[in-house]
């Protein structure tokens, strides 16, 4: 064979060469350097000793070996070697895993695989999220598809999922708050009220004790008055100040301390006012629940936005809960005494002309 090699060479080879019909076309080779090797699909000329691997590579067979893969190919790896997918690897540092999705691929040894990735155990774990299993440190948990410290947040359950709160916290009405400045309450009508600490609750309305008091009016509601105040029909009145009168209609009216009243209003006779029946003084009830309150000091401090990757940041429920205003239109409670004092100097002044 050697021989018809020499002779397919063309013009010829040096002496003491043969010819060997490659892929590339006829080549001279010195057989005391070189081997060739006649294959299904190719020629490969190698070095003396060496093996072909996938009609493509030759091989020193002390150092490397050929391969197998998947797909049918060969490949050249190092002795000692394993095929992992379309790859070499090195079983001693190395294993083969199989991904979710079902695909190969290599990890150090002692690794474990979560979704199509690698992970140590010794310093992370494998959690599952919405969309696939994710890695997150080891200790670390999952809310809403983000790892969290749990030194730092908590994932707590809420009518609308998961919540991602600060540690230490809880839930009230779908958001978290911490418990060291708020509270959670419920409504007569059974709904969760975010409230500052320490407070109560008056129908929907968190009210603090020291400032406030919770009262039932002559209909039945709840209402949130100012500390020491009193009902008069619908409404809170302060009786230091002022008085609930009952009309001639049975209507309950506030008026200042020391009035009567006359019809549908009041007067204060005190002053000198008269009641006229048929110019009784007109009055309107107060619009709001209460008047002016004394300022409540804010409880909890600066909000600051918590992050999954940050330390416990300041709470963001620590934000005090707004007093809702309660300056009431108290001004004209008394009002119609002054325009009662003038129509009684009037008739003062007509009762003289008639006796005169």
């Amino acid at each position: 064979m050697a021989q018809v090699f020499a002779q397919d060479c063309n013009p010829g080879c040096n002496s003491g060469d043969l010819c060997c019909n490659s892929q590339y076309g006829p080549v001279c080779y010195d057989p005391n350097l070189y081997t060739c090797h006649v294959l299904t699909n190719a020629t490969l000329i190698c070095n003396n000793g060496d093996l072909p691997c996938n009609n493509q590579w030759c091989y020193d067979p002390k150092v490397f070996t050929c391969k197998t893969l998947p797909s049918g190919q060969q490949i050249p790896c190092n002795v000692g070697d394993a095929v992992c997918d379309n790859y070499c690897y090195n079983p001693t540092h190395q294993t083969c895993m199989t991904t979710d999705s079902g695909k190969q691929q290599t990890c150090n040894v002692g690794d474990l695989i979560c979704g199509e990735s690698c992970y140590n155990p010794a310093y992370q774990n494998c959690q599952q999220a919405s969309y696939g299993n994710i890695t997150c440190n080891v200790g670390n948990g999952i809310c809403n598809d983000l790892c969290y410290n749990p030194e730092y947040h908590s994932c707590l359950p809420s009518d609308n999922g998961n919540l991602f709160c600060n540690a230490g916290d809880s839930v009230c009405a779908n958001t978290c708050f911490n418990p060291q400045y708020h509270s959670c309450l419920t409504s007569d009508a059974g709904a969760q009220v975010h409230c500052n600490a320490g407070d109560k609750i008056c129908g929907d309305t968190c009210y603090k004790e020291q400032y406030h008091s919770c009262l039932i009016t002559a209909s039945g509601t709840k209402l949130r008055c100012n500390a020491g105040d009193s009902i008069c029909g619908e409404f809170c009145y302060n009786a230091g100040s002022e008085t609930c009168l009952a009309t001639s209609s049975g209507a309950k009216l506030i008026c200042a301390l020391g009035s009567v009243a006359c019809g549908e209003g009041c007067y204060n006779p005190s002053s000198g006012d008269v009641c006229d029946p048929n110019n009784p003084p007109a009055y309107n009830n107060p619009t709001t629940t209460a008047y002016l309150i004394a300022t409540e000091p804010p409880a909890g401090d600066a909000t600051t936005t918590a992050s999954p990757s940050s330390p416990a940041s300041v709470d963001p429920s620590a934000t005090p809960i707004a007093t809702e205003s309660q300056s009431g239109n108290n001004q004209a409670r008394s009002g119609a005494s002054n325009a009662v004092s003038i129509m009684g100097v009037i008739v003062a002044i007509i009762g003289i002309l008639f006796t005169m």
